[in-house]
């Protein structure tokens, strides 16, 4: 993620409305443990494996475009449950939506 993104993501969480709810206890079920196990997200979990002294992506120009598309599939890790080539979605049915 750029610097920039990631400063724009903090000010972000820092200015929304909490939300009033009461939040339980975290219930990952028991099928989502093996594949968490199983190392199926890749390392998204484990703030360990993550190289903080690693430089920032730099973004590309926010565009209708390859380039900015795969950085967004880079940053948000749709890849770690969908596959390189995002062909291992569960839901067959899914179509891609249409910008208005």
């Amino acid at each position: 993620m750029s610097q920039h993104d990631l400063y724009d993501l903090i000010a972000y969480l820092k200015h929304a409305p909490p939300v009033d709810n009461i939040k339980g206890e975290n219930n990952i079920p028991f099928f989502t443990k093996v594949l968490l196990q199983l190392g199926a997200f890749g390392n998204a979990f484990h703030v360990e494996d993550i190289n903080h002294s690693a430089p920032y992506a730099i973004a590309p120009t926010a565009a209708v475009s390859n380039k900015y598309g795969a950085y967004l599939l880079e940053i948000t890790g749709c890849k770690a449950c969908h596959g390189n080539l995002l062909a291992n979605c569960l839901n067959k049915t899914w179509k891609p939506f249409t910008l208005i």
